[in-house]
């Protein structure tokens, strides 16, 4: 399995980043797709990878390439996907209607909706159903390490967005392979949730690999801003800064403005299309 790899970094209204969502592809051909706003279906289906003579992704789109190199589309390369959604907002599952109707209908491949939490699953039937699109392929999110041999647990965890709306983060608890040194892998979705951040971060700080967090430039009612996770990391468990991966990128300032704001607490900022993260997070991301 290689590191997760982001099609878009954006907000809702930030149309220069697109969507927020992130995948993992496995040597077995089980993809896990972080969820799909109205921007990642295009994003992802028109898509280029390159493998080497070894049919391991040397990078997406225009890379250099070296003789024995293959040209493929993306989706060519996944045999199951396997949908995880952290809320039913647009940007985060406005293309998913469209994702598995190309896969039912084109691709002619199974999609498995991954959820143990029964409104989530209520949400979205009642989306899908809509659209016509639903099909009954659920799977529990404890089950991903059937499907995912580097996984070694996985869970969701609730934290607050809106007033209205939780989201649900993913914990990945990973094995040491080449790609990844092990450990915790954190994604939260969008979320406000400050104390529950607080408490999974200082309680996991010791086994964390990578925390991909939700952080806004501005202060939001429905986001953590770049300053609150800055300063409870700064104060609560300073050695895991170079971890944090900050994401969903506020529309209104520039990537350069973004990472900006991500250097002043020693954070990254996570990059589309990206397959340098072969790295070990042990060096800084140096690379990052």
């Amino acid at each position: 399995m290689i590191p997760p790899v982001f099609s878009g970094r954006g907000a809702a209204f930030n149309v220069m980043e697109n969507n927020t969502s992130c995948f993992f592809l496995h040597a077995n051909g089980n993809m896990l797709l972080i969820d799909c706003g109205s921007t990642v279906f295009k994003e992802m289906a028109s898509q280029t990878v390159v493998l080497d003579e070894n049919h391991e992704i040397v990078g997406f789109g225009a890379v250099p390439r070296q003789p024995g190199d293959r040209v493929c589309s993306l989706f060519d390369l996944v045999d199951k996907l396997f949908v995880y959604i952290t809320h039913t907002h647009g940007d985060h599952v406005g293309s998913l209607a469209t994702l598995i109707d190309y896969f039912h209908g084109v691709q002619q491949k199974p999609v498995m909706l991954v959820t143990s939490d029964e409104e989530m699953k209520r949400r979205l039937t009642a989306l899908l159903s809509s659209q016509n699109a639903f099909e009954d392929h659920w799977t529990k999110v404890e089950d991903l390490p059937m499907h995912f041999p580097d996984i070694q647990s996985s869970k969701s965890l609730p934290l607050k967005h809106t007033s209205d709306m939780n989201s649900l983060a993913l914990v990945l608890d990973v094995m040491p392979t080449d790609a990844f040194p092990g450990g915790i892998l954190f994604y939260t979705g969008d979320t406000s949730d400050e104390n529950a951040v607080k408490k999974f971060l200082t309680e996991n700080h010791s086994t964390l690999y990578r925390a991909y967090i939700d952080a806004s430039t501005v202060e939001s009612p429905a986001h953590l801003s770049m300053t609150t996770l800055g300063v409870l990391v700064t104060e609560e468990v300073p050695a895991i800064a170079n971890k944090i991966h900050c994401m969903h990128i506020n529309g209104g300032v520039t990537c350069e403005e973004y990472q900006s704001h991500a250097d002043q607490y020693g954070f990254n900022v996570v990059k589309t299309w990206d397959v340098k993260t072969r790295d070990i997070d042990n060096n800084a991301q140096a690379s990052e």
